[in-house]
């Protein structure tokens, strides 16, 4: 791309339109090609909640702001990156963004700068832009792995070997080929999820292709009919690959649908090249109406008004047989009084009253795992005449001095004042502390995920990169000073982990329906829910007695046969994988009625 415009500007003859024009006729065409055929495929073979969000993905992708979107969900409800079928567009968006960009930019110095001052500014924003890059990485690493303004140097690397072309021999070049390869290749062993990325480490295979470039050895490694045909299919092949992984993961074909997959996106890569990147648009002339009809952005309009209406109306709902319908509707089955909107958590404290205000009986204080059942304890109350105060916020523990690499000081800040609050306005109310404690150590915050190895988002003081048992002392520290300044003034229970399913509970019911004709249902052995939250518990009980509070748990209705179940009488109990719905709350209920009334 460096070429065309700088070639274009020397001349004088660049169009700035026909360069837009001609990325969209080389981009966008296969890319509305994959996102309607995943559209169509949604229609039959996914839920409804999976067809919503791959209508959301399909949108964003074909207007290439899927990078903006998949930024958004990266947070404490994120998806699996396996069931993301549009996940990789969003290097496709950072690219269509950057070619937006960049060669304005070069018209616009283009007026004060000769071209081999030109030259030089790339060079030198390319090597600024690698440095700053390393800063955004630590300072947000999420922005840094999807924005364009840690990733804009990459590319402006393959400008700068075409401007800066290097005069090497055989014997050079073929060195030069070799180091280039070998870095790549070591990428593949240094890089890991569990490394800031971009980040440093990405000189590695960004400067293994600059090197391969540079060499530019047509009879090399990469010389060979196998290498040049996977060239002249890669965008296409890019474009078929990670949807063909979903597919595998989605229908459970395991391990072994690697080998299918990988000729498998080689043969889709060479159908879409051949049928539809090599079809010849005819060039729009500059009027309006022609532009409009330019097959490439109606494609764009179509896509994008289908994938919108797909996540607009729930995955089509309607369309659903009545059985999946029932299911999936557990997805919504949440909270119904909005004690956790966007609004309330960016309000403070937002204390939220349900009920009588003038009456309060218990106090729910913890994360979205508090917010899920502060209905039950409603519940467990005389509605009519009583009231809960809830003081919930999501990815917000109640543990004082903690800090969070999701939402930084936010808690810290806001759960002194929590107990504030209630001391203040209602002392001697029960309070129930509900917390997902487990995940925050972890950062693992879906179950099925759990073979990740992922840092704490929780820390204590100034290292946000303590190790496990450090961050373990901390959060048994801060607990108990929680619990222990809350029973001063108020009697105190704390509720053990909620058991948690492998997958999302409605998805897979609904998934089970469409592709067996019945529901797959998931379970728990009580010992392997005791085993695996063992530490949570040891802590709550330990902190229980040393501050006089009661502990209540869950796995009493919800594991009683030695089983804990994610469904009752072919319904949902959750409303994802770990958070119960408003029908499996009110399994608690007896709970939390036995509780206050002792």
């Amino acid at each position: 791309m460096t070429k065309i415009i700088f070639t274009g500007v020397g001349s004088g003859g660049f169009s700035l339109l026909g360069f837009y024009l001609n990325r969209a006729k080389r981009i966008i065409p296969a890319l509305a090609v994959l996102c309607f055929f995943l559209l169509v495929f949604g229609w039959f073979f996914t839920g409804p909640e999976d067809y919503k969000r791959l209508g959301k993905y399909a949108a964003s992708s074909v207007t290439f702001l899927s990078n903006f979107m998949l930024l958004r969900e990266n947070g404490y409800f994120d998806t699996g990156a396996h069931e993301k079928w549009l996940l990789h567009t969003w290097s496709l968006s950072v690219e269509w963004q950057f070619y937006i960009i960049y060669p304005i930019v070069i018209l616009v110095l283009s007026k004060f700068l000769s071209l081999s001052r030109l030259k030089v500014f790339i060079l030198s924003t390319t090597i600024i832009g690698f440095f700053l890059n390393i800063y955004f990485t630590f300072d947000n690493p999420d922005a840094a792995y999807f924005l364009l303004h840690a990733r804009a140097w990459e590319m402006l690397l393959g400008g700068v070997a075409f401007l800066y072309p290097v005069s090497v021999s055989d014997k050079q070049g073929r060195f030069m080929e070799l180091v280039g390869l070998l870095l790549i290749v070591l990428s593949c062993f240094f890089i890991s999820g569990a490394l800031p990325w971009p980040g440093s480490l990405a000189i590695l295979p960004t400067m293994g292709a600059f090197l391969i470039i540079q060499a530019a050895r047509s009879e090399g490694v990469l010389g060979g009919v196998f290498f040049q045909k996977t060239g002249l299919y890669s965008y296409s092949i890019y474009l078929w690959h990670w949807p063909l992984v979903v597919l595998g993961s989605y229908m459970g074909w395991g391990e072994y649908w690697l080998f299918v997959g990988i000729p498998l996106s080689f043969l889709m890569g060479y159908i879409s090249f051949h049928v539809v990147e090599k079809y010849s648009f005819k060039k729009p002339d500059l009027s309006v109406k022609s532009l409009v009809l330019y097959p490439p952005l109606v494609s764009v309009v179509i896509v994008g008004i289908c994938g919108s209406i797909v996540y607009k109306t729930k995955g089509v709902f309607s369309h659903y047989p009545q059985v999946v319908q029932d299911v999936a509707s557990e997805n919504y089955n949440k909270n119904p009084y909005g004690c956790m909107t966007l609004e309330a958590a960016s309000d403070g404290i937002n204390p939220c009253y349900i009920g009588q205000k003038d009456n309060v009986k218990a106090v729910v204080l913890g994360d979205s795992h508090a917010d899920a059942v502060t209905t039950a304890v409603f519940e467990a109350l005389n509605k009519k005449h009583e009231g809960v105060l809830a003081i919930t916020k999501e990815a917000c523990p109640m543990l004082l001095h903690a800090r969070s690499s999701i939402n930084g000081d936010i808690c810290r800040t806001e759960n002194p004042e929590r107990i504030a609050f209630v001391q203040e306005n209602h002392e001697g109310i029960p309070v129930i502390v509900a917390s997902r404690l487990h995940a925050y150590l972890s950062g693992v915050f879906n179950p099925g995920e759990e073979g990740v190895s992922a840092q704490p988002v929780i820390y204590f003081g100034d290292n946000d990169r303590a190790d496990f048992d450090e961050v373990v002392e901390g959060v048994r520290k801060s607990l108990k000073e929680t619990v222990c300044k809350l029973s001063e003034h108020n009697p105190v229970y704390l509720l053990r982990p909620i058991p948690e399913m492998e997958q999302k509970v409605p998805h897979t019911m609904a998934k089970g329906y469409l592709l067996e004709g019945e529901a797959r249902i998931q379970s728990l052995s009580l010992a392997d829910y005791q085993q695996k939250n063992q530490l949570m518990i040891s802590m709550i009980d330990e902190v229980a007695a040393a501050c006089g509070a009661r502990v209540i748990d869950p796995a009493e209705p919800l594991c009683d046969s030695g089983v804990c179940i994610s469904s009752l009488e072919g319904r949902p109990l959750y409303y994802d994988e770990d958070h119960l719905s408003e029908y499996g709350n009110r399994l608690l209920v007896p709970l939390f009625r036995q509780a206050l009334l002792d």
